[in-house]
This record gives structure tokens, sequence and C-alpha cells, in this order.
């Protein structure tokens, strides 16, 4: 019996893509199938992402890293891979993942007001349940449903923050179907969504909207998102030139409803295809659609 010759593979490049390649196709379970080379300038990999130790013990990168925590299929490739390094942590001051990272729940950028002054943006995202990278249980968070609901939660915490006249946080939902199509009818048949009150309910109804979905009349959720972007727009529109905090905030929160107009209006939410029924768009242009 001849053995088989492997299939001669060449990666261009060492960037992050092209090393999760090699690392896919040289793992055991192929058996040796792919002989794989990796043609690199100089010896640093990694690409945008490269670092290294230069003279004096200095780091020398390309760039400030930071990994946010939604990157789990990136955490899950560096956890395999530091598992088949097997480093002996006596000899290796970076043996484990968790020694390459730490955790930061603070982030910070700069930002350039009108005035040409320079001013910080500091946020401080709360630490989730697990690892980043875990493997992924039967209630996959990977799903539209979930990124919506996130994106809803994120949208409460930055619209109750920028409010300053009124400080009234959203109730949670309650009740079944029935209670929540008869609260989101009440909403937008008696104008409640111009006052405080009536914009905290309306995120309650919307998340529990989220959870009842698909038995929640797609129609009504459409015009509950689009009835709340407007309500928003208008009671904070005209209030982010007066405070540059709440202008950094207004710019996320904008961007949080157009997307979410979006996925309602295009009944992203019911579409077997999910995110793919709107390849065929230019991301600016559905934001503005």
């Amino acid at each position: 019996m001849t053995q088989r010759r492997p299939i001669q593979v060449a990666v261009i490049g060492g960037g992050c893509a092209a090393m999760t390649a090699a690392f896919e196709l040289t793992k055991p379970e192929h058996e040796g199938r792919f002989a794989v080379t990796v043609y690199q300038l100089g010896w640093r990999l990694g690409g945008k992402g490269a670092s290294g130790r230069g003279p004096s013990g200095r780091i020398e990168e390309h760039g400030l890293h930071i990994w946010l925590g939604f990157y789990e299929n990136a955490f899950a490739l560096m956890r395999a891979t530091y598992a088949e390094a097997a480093r002996d942590p006596e000899t290796c001051p970076i043996a484990t993942w968790r020694d390459a990272f730490f955790p930061d729940p603070h982030v910070g950028v700069a930002d350039r007001s009108g005035g040409g002054e320079w001013g910080a943006w500091l946020a401080l995202f709360p630490p989730a349940p697990g690892l980043p990278g875990d493997p992924i249980g039967p209630n996959s968070p990977f799903t539209l449903t979930h990124y919506i609901a996130r994106t809803v939660a994120l949208l409460r915490a930055l619209l109750f923050s920028a409010r300053t006249r009124e400080k009234v946080a959203p109730p949670e939902p309650s009740g079944g179907v029935d209670g929540l199509v008869e609260r989101a009818s009440r909403l937008l048949s008696a104008g409640a969504l111009t006052a405080a009150a009536g914009l905290s309910e309306a995120l309650a109804v919307l998340t529990g909207a989220l959870r009842a979905l698909p038995i929640f009349p797609e129609a009504l959720f459409v015009r509950l998102v689009e009835n709340l972007a407007t309500a928003v727009r208008g009671e904070l529109g005209l209030l982010v030139d007066l405070d540059p905090n709440l202008r950094r905030k207004w710019d996320v929160i904008d961007l949080v409803l157009a997307f979410l107009v979006g996925v309602a209006r295009f009944r992203l939410m019911s579409d077997p295809r999910g995110l793919s029924a709107i390849d065929h768009l230019d991301c600016r242009e559905f934001l503005r659609l």
C-alpha cells in the first residue's frame, strides 16, 4: 500500500486569517493530509495585529491591541492554539491564553469637538457571564433575535443615561403576548411616546415583543420600532449641540435606532435568511432606508 502524498498548500502572508487557515489545515484530525508552508516577510507573524519584543524588551507593534469581548471565534481559536502548544508555565511567561489576555471593562476613545478641543469618551461595559470563546451551548447567542435583544438593552442603557430631566427606568415587561399587544397598541394610538413614561414603557414592550416573536404581530412590531425611533429623535435630537457628552451618546443611539428600524422594515426577524437577505445592500444604504 503506497502512502498518500500530502497536498501542498501555500499560505501567503502571516495575518490573522492566514494563520487561522494554516492552523485549521494542520489539525491532527486531518492526519497530515496537507503540507502547509507560510510565506511571510520577516519573522513577526500576525499582520496588522503583529507584536513582539525588541531591544531592551520594548514592545514593537503596529497599534494598540484591544480584543473586544464579542470576538468569540477568535478567542476560541486562541484558546485551542495555546492548549495545543501546552507550554510549560515554569519556563514560559506566556504559557496560557489567560497569560496573553487580561480583561478590562473600561473603554476610552478621544473625540474632537466642533471647536477643535479634544475630549475623552469613557465607557464601561460590565463583564458578561462566562469567558470569551466558551463552547456554544444549546441556547446560542449568535442568532439575530439575540443580537437585537442585546441591541435594545444597549439602547435602554444609553437612552436613560442620556436623559437628565427625568430619571425614569423602564419597567420589565410582564404578562403574555395579548398584554404586550394591548400595551403596544395603546402606546401607538394615544401618542404616549411623546412623554418620558411612554418611552420607558415602549422600551419595555419592545423587549417583551422580542422574546415573544414570532407570536407577537410583526406589523405591530414594525410600527412600534418606527414610532419609538421618531419619538427619541424628536426629544434628544435638538439637545445634542448643548452637551458634548450627550452628543457622543446620541451618535450611538441614532445608529442603534437606524439599525432597529432597518431590521423591522425588512422583516429580518422572520426571514429564514436572516441578515443574508440584505447582502445586496451597502450598509450605508441600509441605514438610510
